[in-house]
């Protein structure tokens, strides 16, 4: 496997080295090859031995020097450029690393809603490819990765480290109104601008699946930001393996900035937990968010933002006898942001949003487990976020945080208001900002107009400090 890696690597970097075409290099090799590797026409006059970019010259005395431009024999005159190839040589090197310490329960027991664990790991998410210039404001790409992680203690050989593989195609498209972008593929999560952790994903979900399966489409203008994907993450089983179940999420975020620091926002899943081998029962679980959000930057904070929505879900176990259930609980959550120290509090009150966790867990269930609240009536769950976050540069994030896990006590079955804590160091660098862009399409034609929706971004996606977001 390192023979293949080794040759993937050597074939892109000859890219490199010819920007100008992604063939050009064969002038290099076979100088009998013209531009975009095409014979010389031999034409008189057009410069003797070697032409340009490999062209064959036409052995035409009397055109100067032994060497010319490109390899001509002759350096008079002199030719112009060839144009500037719309194939570029693409990358990105996407590095991870997190400490996340779990704290739950008597230190001696097993917490009701999480267990004492330590995440403590780095991955590696190296992707080369190319980037296609359609147009000033189009640009495709095609990219392969690898996605490298490593758990520190584990003691598992090094090639144990090979996760994923990332294989995956996209488009970006800067309109006068906004931008177009969309991926199929294999591709990070992190394509998605959007916070989805809580009821719908815990975060240590979203560390160990980092890569969404299917396709993924978003639009963002000054006004409005809408993404709708499909994450195929389960395929029906084999003999091999015959419990795994068939499954698939369409994903759905988005937000509209009606009125001043007003919005009204979303997110949502369709989950399709289908049938394996052994099983052949299918479960349906479906959820939405919606809610209103008031954020602004103009007070002393850096930011200050509040939400209220609510959560409703629909779950259905075909087999079991009974009605559908229809969960549904009021959330809120209240952010400040000063000098990089940031507070983030996220409050739910409401029924058990996860009623079929006892027979399917985590299986099923993706979310925080806390959401599970274990109680038969409404009850309060709430995660108090503490965190330092120093601006550094554009392309690498640093973390340091405490989260509390707090709600409804019950005492007769062992449940705590304060449940459990959480103690997080995290890095992150990505070099998204230093690849090939589109160009804003205005009404006077084609500039750089992607300022207003930077602002726009760093205000209500604060998660996200480059300017821009590839992968």
């Amino acid at each position: 496997m390192n023979k293949y890696l080794a040759a993937i690597l050597a074939l892109f970097v000859t890219f490199e080295a010819n920007a100008q075409s992604p063939f050009s290099f064969f002038g290099d090799l076979f100088p009998g090859f013209g531009q975009d590797g095409q014979k010389g026409s031999g034409v008189p006059g057009q410069g003797d031995r070697g032409g340009q970019d490999g062209q064959m010259g036409s052995g035409v005395p009397d055109r100067g020097d032994r060497y010319g431009q490109d390899g001509q024999m002759g350096s008079a005159p002199r030719r112009q450029d060839a144009p500037e190839s719309p194939v570029k040589f693409d990358y990105n090197v996407d590095f991870e690393y997190l400490f996340n310490n779990y704290e739950f329960g008597d230190g001696d027991s097993q917490g009701p809603y999480d267990e004492s664990r330590t995440i403590n790991a780095a991955r590696l998410t190296p992707t080369v490819g190319l980037a296609i210039r359609q147009k000033p404001n189009v640009v495709h790409r095609v990219s392969a990765g690898i996605d490298l992680l490593r758990e520190m203690g584990s003691g598992l050989p090094a090639g144990d480290v090979f996760r994923e593989l990332t294989l995956n195609y996209s488009a970006a498209v800067e309109l006068e109104k906004g931008r177009f972008d969309a991926v199929a593929g294999i591709f990070p999560r992190r394509f998605s601008e959007f916070d989805w952790t809580g009821p719908f994903y815990d975060d240590a979900n979203l560390f160990y699946d980092n890569n969404l399966e299917g396709v993924y489409f978003k639009w963002r203008s000054r006004k409005f930001h809408a993404e709708l994907g499909l994450d195929w993450n389960g395929q029906h089983g084999d003999d091999a393996n015959p419990e795994r179940r068939e499954q698939f999420k369409v994903l759905s975020a988005g937000q509209w900035n009606f009125a001043g620091g007003f919005s009204l926002a979303w997110n949502a899943q369709f989950h399709h937990f289908a049938c394996s081998q052994v099983d052949y029962n299918l479960v349906d679980d479906h959820m939405v968010n919606p809610r209103l959000e008031w954020c602004t930057d103009k007070a002393w904070f850096d930011r200050l933002k509040v939400t209220a929505g609510v959560v409703v879900a629909f779950q259905n176990d075909r087999k079991a006898e009974g009605d559908p259930q229809t969960p549904w609980g009021l959330t809120s959550t209240q952010e400040i942001s000063k000098f990089g120290i940031r507070i983030h509090n996220y409050l739910f009150w409401g029924e058990d949003l996860m009623p079929y966790y006892q027979k399917y867990g985590s299986s099923l269930y993706s979310g925080e487990e806390c959401f599970h609240t274990q109680f038969d009536g409404k009850s309060v769950v709430d995660i108090l976020r503490i965190s330092w976050e120093p601006r550094i540069t554009d392309w690498l994030a640093v973390t340091v945080a405490c989260h509390f896990h707090l709600g409804t006590s019950d005492a007769d079955n062992g449940i705590k208001t304060l449940r459990g804590s959480q103690q997080i160091l995290g890095l992150r660098l990505n070099l998204d900002r230093f690849r090939t862009q589109p160009v804003r399409l205005m009404q006077d034609g084609p500039a750089d107009g992607n300022r207003k929706h930077q602002r726009h971004n760093k205000k209500h996606h604060p998660k996200f400090s480059v300017d821009t977001y590839e992968f």
